[in-house]
């Protein structure tokens, strides 16, 4: 593995990718060489590469591109947010940080759910994050984090109702019957029903 501690740094060259252990290696930097080309390690994440910061040995960071984490974060993380319209108001009940909003319309309802959404990672990073059962909750947390601000959050809950409404199996309702679905269809009223009743019983004539 590539480890960048040359004394004159500024001249090495890219370094070579090698698989190691079926596993192909990251390109990786001590703290104080990662501080002095951090642009580089920038432009090689723009590339879709991770960089490996180390200190002593230990990894102790990890440069990706933002978009790739929301990514994977989103593929084990999807909030699920539960709508109920009643009266005069809209309650939405987030159960991954367990948060209850209500609102007078569906868009206050969803501000007020963006609001605390950005509540709770303040709240989790200054306290929750100690405790065993909050720290579970991490990968939403930082999700919240990365969408950045309401209009990312709305965002990012509207992609995982997409997602969602994308994976679930097609309602036998709404499934295609066979051939008969490419008959053209036109709406059918009630002279157009006696009629059809009144062939069937003559078609059960002898």
């Amino acid at each position: 593995m590539y480890n960048p501690v040359s004394a004159d740094s500024s001249q090495r060259e890219p370094p070579s990718r090698t698989l190691d252990s079926e596993v192909t290696s990251v390109e990786t930097w001590q703290t104080t060489e990662a501080d002095r080309h951090f642009g580089t390690l920038l432009e090689a994440v723009h590339r879709g590469e991770w960089q490996l910061v180390r200190d002593n040995g230990c990894a102790d960071a990890v440069l990706a591109e933002a978009e790739e984490i929301r990514d994977l974060l989103g593929a084990g993380f999807r909030f699920r947010p539960t709508t109920t319209f009643d009266g005069q108001r809209v309650d939405i009940w987030l159960p991954e940080v367990e948060t209850h909003v209500v609102g007078a319309t569906l868009e206050d309802a969803r501000r007020e759910l963006s609001e605390s959404m950005i509540s709770y990672a303040a709240e989790w990073e200054q306290h929750g994050r100690q405790t065993a059962e909050q720290s579970l909750k991490a990968g939403y947390v930082r999700r919240i984090q990365l969408a950045g601000d309401e209009k990312g959050l709305l965002a990012m809950l509207d992609r995982d109702a997409q997602l969602d409404r994308a994976n679930d199996p097609p309602s036998p309702a709404l499934s295609s019957p066979g051939p008969a679905a490419d008959l053209p269809r036109r709406w059918m009223g009630p002279r157009d029903r006696i009629n059809l009743l009144r062939d069937a019983q003559a078609n059960r004539k002898p």
